[in-house]
């Protein structure tokens, strides 16, 4: 990120409720099933976005996520993103409100997986 100038990476990842998923970006990173987004501070780290699911009155979390990061650290595998660091969303604005807190509203931030 240094090299290309970059202030941080959002990586995208398809959801596999389409059938398999084509661009998986995301799991080289997480280490889980794919349908995340993260976002990649050069300081700091991690933060993955998981995706919601239902209507926007009655939105229910993707639980198999957050259930494969705590079986995950059960088990004592290697988890690359901290618990504190996973976070629902079910729209962008979940996404931008992450890069303002991260104080990445005015930096270059590099992109991953939005290809047609």
């Amino acid at each position: 990120m240094e090299r290309e100038g970059l202030n941080a990476l959002i990586i995208f990842g398809e959801h596999e409720d389409s059938g398999p998923a084509t661009v998986a970006y995301d799991t080289w990173f997480t280490n889980v099933r794919a349908g995340t987004t993260i976002i990649f501070p050069v300081t700091g780290d991690p933060v993955s976005l998981l995706p919601m699911t239902g209507d926007p009155v009655s939105l229910l979390p993707m639980t198999t996520f957050t259930v494969d990061h705590l079986e995950s650290s059960r088990r004592g595998d290697t988890v690359w993103i901290p618990a504190k660091n996973l976070r629902l969303y079910s729209a962008s604005r979940q996404i931008i409100d992450t890069v303002k807190e991260l104080s990445l509203g005015k930096g270059t931030i590099g992109v991953v997986g939005l290809e047609p």
